[in-house]
């Protein structure tokens, strides 16, 4: 298998349109009110993909370090506890990806102004709330999923 079947495979990109909807929604809302700002929407867009993407990757790597990714989990292969790639590499791909979901949010919060801080450190919360001592959150009955809030708008 090569390496970006690999990649594709840890960012789980059936999973983007939780990250895509939401932006589009605010961004047609935004054209609506004629406020739309072309860069603003493609940083919300690439963030909320990040955001997306980072979170997988944390779980991917979170999951196989508890051990809660065996040979009988149901669903695709996950990347770590498949041995496909090793855990230190996720967890920095987890970090560059978040990294540059805070890059467009910086320019965001340039561009909109700072309120947007409230929503970015909300979410940012909720994304880093996944405890790492305790077991998956597939098993406490939570769904691993991220549900990007922004939109191409601009003041």
């Amino acid at each position: 298998m090569s390496a970006i079947r690999i990649w594709v495979m840890a960012a789980r990109v059936r999973t983007l349109p939780a990250a895509v909807a939401p932006v589009l929604v605010g961004t047609s809302l935004a054209l609506g009110a004629g406020h739309f700002h072309p860069l603003a929407f493609v940083a919300a867009l690439l963030g909320a993909i990040f955001i997306q993407v980072g979170t997988n990757l944390s779980n991917d790597y979170s999951d196989a370090r508890r051990g809660a990714d065996t040979e009988d989990r149901l669903g695709p292969v996950r990347v770590t506890a498949g041995g496909l790639v090793p855990p230190s590499q996720v967890l920095m791909a987890t970090y560059v990806t978040f990294g540059l979901a805070v890059a467009c949010g910086v320019y965001l919060v340039a561009v909109a102004g700072w309120e947007l801080l409230a929503v970015g450190r909300r979410r940012s919360s909720r994304e880093c709330s996944t405890p790492v001592d305790r077991g998956p959150t597939d098993t406490r009955g939570w769904a691993s999923c991220s549900c990007s809030s922004s939109s191409g708008s601009s003041r």
